[in-house]
């Protein structure tokens, strides 16, 4: 899962901070659903709904907390958002 959480951070700084070299951002919708394909082939893997609703919760952590000022902080938060209810239909 560690591995996965890297990948959603990676795509998250990538929103941030624009690095020819970094991960597509979770604002792009490709990005997005990489992210929901690998988090579903761990879902097969994990073995109780509490660990799998832990994966949730910490998207929904971030998804509330996370600014929505400004119009770009909207998109990641739209995205965060996206991913998170992508994530919970996997329960």
């Amino acid at each position: 899962m560690a591995e996965i959480d890297a990948e959603r951070t990676a795509a998250l700084w990538a929103c941030l901070m624009p690095v020819s070299h970094a991960a597509a951002p979770l604002t792009d919708a490709a990005a997005r659903e990489q992210l929901r394909q690998r988090y579903a082939a761990l879902r097969q893997r994990l073995g109780t709904a509490r660990e799998w609703d832990s994966v949730a919760n910490q998207l929904d952590w971030l998804h509330l907390l996370w600014p929505r000022h400004q119009e770009n902080q909207r998109a990641i938060r739209d995205a965060l958002g996206t991913l998170r209810d992508a994530l919970r239909a996997l329960a």
